[in-house]
This record gives structure tokens, C-alpha cells and sequence, in this order.
């Protein structure tokens, strides 16, 4: 009787695996990937061709034949989970840690094809946290999300499998992932090592003089627009519209500036005029992000005017300031007033009456417009705006949060619904500001609050982007789900 059970187990097997094999070969020629997960299989097709180095990347961590952090010829996906799960937007897995702060022990360039779009459901996609940040993380999306591209690179289409898909949730497993491949062109896509070193290196020299040509392009635009400009040892490219008097700022010492922000197709990023005030910040010390700014202001004289052309390494780097507006590798453009500068004793004696004064004014504004908040120790103020159920995140859980932020005269100035996707970090690690540790600490899934943030719990007297110093903050936010 037994076996017979084990010739009957053997029949059974032999039929699965003729099946599956038969169905293979109903497909079309190209390079598959075959996610066994713990809801099923999910099978997508890889875009060898058009993007050959993130498809050599998948494929030789999927079957070990790449160097990575989880042991040598290991199949790096087998056993890993879907970490992040976001109904309706997409789940996300290949994070070895488990919290999307793991990788492979690398990182590779983004690769686009004008072809390959998050235009549907089921694309295939490379997570990373910036230009040139990917390793082993991807996502598949559940509905299209056209704002991720050229931002994430995609390479794949789910062909079977979309109802496995909707059906993963936090946790879930990755058991395996096997590559299949049809037809002889796909047969010959075999990565090994030195294959995909090569296809990094070609990507990154491409990806170095497309930079260095950009670059060119826009240099030879300021030329033609700035004639007279000139240029210092780091770069910086600056135009005297105002001669000014007496001597320059000391490292230091506190500039009082007027500003009008450009990226080189002539859109505002900052207009203090607008803001109702100068920029106050000690020069030559590193206070403000831009270093730049450092440079060419403390080249100025009292009342001097001046346009600085600031390139990327002065600016934003690679990075840029997505939420202020500005891409990464971006030269900006400043016409820049001197008003005024004093050294910082003096400064910080006008600084505290200011700062007094406006706290002040900014908690009577509060007091009206939010007269039934609660208090912490800390200062932070909030209002609990919807209910929420269950425990509350601890130390190090990862929490996804919707929000909305304001100042307090009702400018918003970041918004995650207008993303349509929420933020996502460890609670209690500095990783935000700490009047959000501290506020989303205090919430439970699927609550919503108004935190009402004091500056020494968000920003402070450097403020930034645009949020001015010592600002008070509004956020609306709503826990979504933590892990």
C-alpha cells in the first residue's frame, strides 16, 4: 500500500512538472521570473532587451550566479519577504533586513527605455531611494502609477499571477524565484559575474558623459545669458549688478540677504519677497545647504547685488530637493541682495527679542485657531481629528503616514496624498523631525491627528526649503499601517 502512495505521489509530481513545462513552452520567446510565494505563483516577463543591466541584476540574484551579502551562489530572493504592501498602489519585496533599509552589498544606475512606462497594473519596477540607489528591491505596482517614471526603472510585466498579486500582504513570503527562458535568444542571456560588472561599467561612463554633455548644454546657455559673468576656482559663476560698500562679511558674521530663486528654465524656487522677509543665516560655517551660497555671498559688500550661478556640487548634488522642485544634477540660479551684517552677538541678542516676539505672536495665532488641544512635555501640541484602533507602533517598527503640511497662515508646502503615496520610516530613529517621533509614537492604526509641531521639535532657527526659520508647524496626518 505504501507504494503504491509513492508511485501515485511520483505520478501526480511527474504530471505537475509536465504541465507547468508544457506551459512554458506556450509562451512567447523572452526570459520569465517565476515568484513561488506563500499566496501562490506570480509569474513576469523580463525586458531583457531593452533593459539588459536590471535584468541581469534580477536574474543573477535570483539564481546566485552575482556576488551578494546573503552567501556566495545563494539564490538571494529564496526566503525573503514582501516587506511593504500599500493597497491599491503596490507590494514591494527583496529587502534582506525585512524593513527596506537592506540591499544586496551594491548599487547600480538607473536604466529607462522610452518603451517600458508604470502605465498599468503589474509592472515590475526597481525600488531605490534616489538616483543610481538600486540593489535588490522592486515592487510590482497594482494599478498604473505614471508619476514613478523615469524615477524607477522598469523591467517586467506580470503575465500571470495579477490575482496572487492583489492577494499579498505584509510579511508574505518569497519562497523562490526561478528564471525561465524561451527561445534561443533568451537561452543565450546568461549572467554570470563579469557579464554584469561590464554592463555597469558601460552604464556608469554613459551615464557620466550624458551628466558631462548636460552640464556642457546648460554652461554654454549661462554664457549666452550671463556674457560678463565670472567664474571662481570651485566653479562658481557670479555677475555684479550693484557695486556695493566697505568691507565683506567675516566667517560668522550674520547676512540679512534678499533672494530670487531659479533653476535654469526660469522657474521661482524661493522669492523672499513673496515670503514677507529677508533670509537671516552666519556665513562661511556651513549654516545653509548651499554651498554656493557660502562662497558668493561672502564675496559681497553691504548693498552689493549680485547673480550667482551655482552649479550642481554647489547646489543639491545628484539628489537635488525634490520638494522644493529642484532635479538632481540642477545648476540654480540667484540674484542676491546684501543688506546687511552684523557678528553673531549681536545677531543672536536681536535674534532672541525677534524669536520671543514671533513665538508669541505664532501661539495666540494657535490658541484661536486650535483652542481645545492637548500638550506633551515636550511642547508639542495635537489634536486627535479620527480614532484609531489596536496597539501603537514601539521603537524601530516601520510606519506608513499620509500628512499634509502647513504653516500656520494655511501655506502648505508638502503633501504625501498629492503623491498618492504615503511616507514610509522607523519609528524613534531621528529619521524625521522629532516632533513626528514623538506625535506618530502616540498614535494607533489608522488614527488621524493635527499636530501642531514648535520649532525646536521641527526645524528650528535654520528652517528649510520652504519653511523659514523658527517656524511653527501644522500637520495633518493619518497612520496608515506599521510593521
Amino acid at each position: 500500500m505504501k507504494l503504491m502512495s509513492k508511485w501515485i505521489a511520483l505520478l501526480c509530481l511527474t504530471l505537475a512538472m509536465t504541465t507547468a513545462f508544457a506551459e512554458e513552452k506556450k509562451r512567447a520567446d523572452g526570459v520569465y521570473a517565476v515568484l513561488d510565494t506563500s499566496k501562490g505563483l506570480i509569474t513576469g516577463q523580463l525586458f531583457f532587451k531593452k533593459v539588459p543591466m536590471t535584468i541581469a541584476n534580477y536574474v543573477g540574484l535570483a539564481e546566485g550566479t552575482i556576488s551578494h551579502n546573503r552567501g556566495a551562489g545563494k539564490p538571494y530572493y529564496d526566503g525573503l519577504t514582501f516587506h511593504r504592501v500599500i493597497p491599491g498602489f503596490m507590494i514591494q519585496g527583496g529587502c534582506p533586513k525585512g524593513d527596506g533599509q537592506g540591499g544586496p552589498g551594491y548599487s547600480f544606475d538607473d536604466e529607462f527605455h522610452p518603451d517600458l512606462k508604470h502605465d498599468k497594473a503589474g509592472i515590475f519596477s526597481m525600488a531605490n531611494s534616489g538616483p543610481a540607489t538600486n540593489g535588490s528591491q522592486f515592487f510590482i505596482t497594482h494599478a498604473p502609477q505614471t508619476h514613478l517614471d523615469t524615477k524607477h526603472s522598469v523591467f517586467g510585466q506580470v503575465v500571470d499571477g495579477m490575482d496572487v498579486v492583489a492577494k499579498i500582504a505584509n510579511g508574505d513570503k518569497i519562497n523562490s524565484i526561478k528564471i525561465v527562458r524561451v527561445g534561443k535568444d533568451a537561452e543565450a542571456f546568461t549572467v554570470t559575474q563579469a557579464m554584469f560588472d561590464t554592463l555597469k561599467n558601460e552604464s556608469g561612463k554613459a551615464r557620466l558623459q550624458a551628466e558631462t554633455d548636460r552640464n556642457q548644454a546648460i554652461l554654454d546657455e549661462i554664457t549666452k545669458a550671463y556674457p560678463k559673468a565670472e567664474k571662481t576656482d570651485s566653479g562658481l559663476h557670479y555677475v555684479i549688478v550693484t557695486e556695493g560698500k566697505g568691507a565683506v562679511p567675516a566667517k560668522g558674521d550674520v547676512v540679512t540677504v534678499n533672494v530670487v530663486g531659479k533653476v535654469p528654465d526660469g522657474r521661482e524656487i524661493i522669492n523672499t519677497a513673496q515670503m514677507g522677509k529677508p533670509m537671516e543665516f552666519p556665513i562661511g560655517i556651513g549654516a545653509m545647504a548651499i554651498k554656493g551660497w557660502d562662497e558668493g555671498i561672502s564675496l559681497m559688500k553691504k548693498g552689493e547685488k549680485r547673480t550667482l550661478i551655482i552649479p550642481p556640487h554647489l547646489a543639491f548634488g545628484s539628489r537635488g530637493m525634490p520638494q522644493a522642485g529642484i532635479p538632481g544634477d540642477t545648476y540654480l540660479i540667484f540674484d542676491i541682495e546684501l543688506t546687511d551684517f552684523v557678528n553673531e552677538a549681536a545677531f543672536k541678542k536681536v535674534m532672541n527679542e525677534k524669536t520671543t516676539a514671533a513665538k508669541t505672536e505664532a501661539l495666540a495665532v494657535i490658541a484661536k485657531k486650535y483652542p481645545k488641544t492637548e500638550t506633551t512635555e515636550s511642547g508639542l501640541m495635537y489634536i486627535i481629528t479620527k480614532e484609531g484602533a489596536g496597539d501603537k507602533p514601539t521603537k524601530g517598527q516601520t510606519v506608513s503616514v499620509h500628512y499634509v503640511g502647513t504653516l500656520i497662515d494655511g501655506t502648505e508646502f508638502d503633501s504625501s496624498i498629492k503623491k498618492n503615496k504615503p511616507i514610509e520610516f522607523p519609528i524613534g530613529q531621528g529619521r524625521v523631525i522629532p516632533g513626528w517621533d514623538e506625535g506618530i509614537s502616540l498614535m494607533k492604526k489608522g488614527e488621524k491627528r493635527t499636530l501642531i509641531i514648535p520649532p525646536e521639535l521641527a526645524y528650528g532657527p535654520r528652517g528649510t526649503g520652504p519653511i523659514p526659520p523658527n517656524s511653527y508647524l501644522i500637520f495633518d496626518v493619518e497612520l496608515v499601517d506599521f510593521k
